[in-house]
């Protein structure tokens, strides 16, 4: 990719060469990013999301990846729309529902974010994150 890039080949061009692969969409969209090209790099996150949400073998990470680009830049909506798809395919991730929970915690929904703790601690009752939130969360 870089030695495209650097030769000067086109987005398109670029789009084209990558693999159908969503990890490759997240590289090549956190690149696009790092040159400033938000609008560009979004593109390729939607479709990493897509090919995601698709795949034979689903990759939480992806998933994780997406949703910390969103939550970085407090689209918590978007990034619980990550969450949400991940969780489609990985149900039982505790990651993923943990990051689901802090979008709606974030969002301000501190009954969803408690219930989605509480799914995450299910899952992996030695999550002291989780049961640290539900905890702050049920004392406000």
């Amino acid at each position: 990719m870089a030695l495209m890039a650097l030769y000067g080949f086109s987005l398109e061009h670029m789009e084209a060469a990558l693999p159908q692969k969503a990890l490759a969409q997240i590289i090549y969209g956190e690149r696009l990013l790092q040159e400033g090209r938000r609008a560009d790099a979004e593109k390729f996150f939607k479709k990493a999301l897509d090919l995601a949400s698709r795949a034979d073998v689903q990759e939480v990470e992806t998933f994780l990846r997406l949703f910390d680009y969103y939550a970085n830049q407090a689209r918590y909506e978007d990034a619980l729309v990550v969450a949400q798809a991940g969780l489609e395919v990985l149900p039982e991730n505790a990651a993923l529902l943990r990051s689901s929970a802090m979008a709606y915690e974030l969002m301000g929904v501190t009954y969803r974010a408690v219930e989605e703790y509480r799914k995450a601690l299910v899952l992996d009752p030695g999550d002291k994150q989780s049961r640290l939130r539900i905890q702050q969360l049920s004392n406000q």
